[in-house]
């Protein structure tokens, strides 16, 4: 076992087990939880900075405010709000230019209807490593997954 905790460790150790459920018992699981939620918090900050993922919580977020649309003019009414409040916006952040292009291209090759259609039938599956992923649609995906089964 290490070395006991320092009284002045000792509000870090209690902060941390309150937080990460993680019992801290000597200065070497102090130092260790340090130095892994460095790690930790490296990667996830590179993760959330990925184009990417900017993208996809923009996709993600769009598809929840459009989940209940009737018509393709409701759909184009949502995103051409989004652009109007984005185009506003000046001095535009990193993120908020990413969201920017991946808008206007739901704009462009959804809502003005310019892009190609996606083959429904053929499932959306990424390779993980040497794994399928298997996604839903865009629209009501829960409905898809019903009417598959």
């Amino acid at each position: 076992m290490g070395k006991k905790l320092s009284k002045k460790d000792q509000a870090l150790a209690n902060f941390i087990e309150a937080t990460d459920k993680m019992e801290i018992t000597s200065e070497e699981m102090l130092t260790l939880a340090l130095k892994v939620h460095k790690v930790y918090a490296e990667v996830l900050g590179n993760y959330l900075a990925s184009k990417a993922v900017i993208q996809f919580n923009y996709l993600e977020n769009l598809k929840k405010r459009t989940a209940l649309i009737k018509t393709a003019a409701d759909f184009k009414a949502i995103v051409e709000s989004d652009l109007a409040i984005m185009k506003a916006k000046k001095n535009k952040s990193t993120i908020e230019q990413i969201e920017y292009a991946i808008c206007k291209k739901m704009y462009n090759d959804g809502a003005l209807g310019k892009g190609e259609e996606f083959e429904y039938g053929k499932d959306i599956t990424m390779k993980y490593d040497n794994e399928d992923i298997k996604f839903a649609g865009y629209f009501q995906p829960e409905e898809l997954e019903k009417k598959a089964s």
